[in-house]
């Protein structure tokens, strides 16, 4: 199976993205991913075996010590910077110019590790596990 953390906006946040998605030009195969799979991935694991997953489900703590819990090859498992993005398109063949998005309110209330099954037309991701992230209050 394969997985990743990712913060899993409200619908608050997904609503803000809709538009976003909507506006880009797509080239012949693409497809928009379905509003309700937006998602902010923070760290990418790939395929991992029913114990791996176990063992990732303690972690809970990001890609350095997920890397570890990992029986890949080291090569297979060598750190990647970080590239927290959002996923709003499949099978670009060429990036679109984005025009400047105005600022999104960013919240999730949790990191959650999140499995992908790709055999359907639109991906299916299904909760495995969550965690509580904290705030800090606004400043005045």
């Amino acid at each position: 199976m394969r997985v990743f953390f990712a913060l899993w906006p409200d619908d608050a946040v997904r609503e803000q993205l809709a538009p976003c998605a909507a506006a880009l030009r797509l080239s012949s195969g693409a497809r928009l991913v379905p509003a309700r799979n937006y998602h902010v991935t923070v760290a990418f694991i790939g395929e991992v075996t029913a114990g791996e997953l176990d063992a990732l489900r303690e972690v809970g703590a990001l890609q350095r010590a997920a890397a570890r819990c990992v029986s890949r090859p080291a090569a297979a498992r060598a750190p990647r910077p970080l590239r927290a993005h959002v996923t709003l398109a499949r099978k670009v063949s060429q990036a679109s110019v984005q025009q400047e998005l105005s600022a999104l309110e960013r919240r999730a209330p949790a990191l959650t590790l999140l499995r992908s099954d790709t055999g359907a037309p639109h991906s299916i991701y299904t909760v495995v596990d969550t965690w509580p992230l904290l705030y800090e209050a606004p400043r005045a």
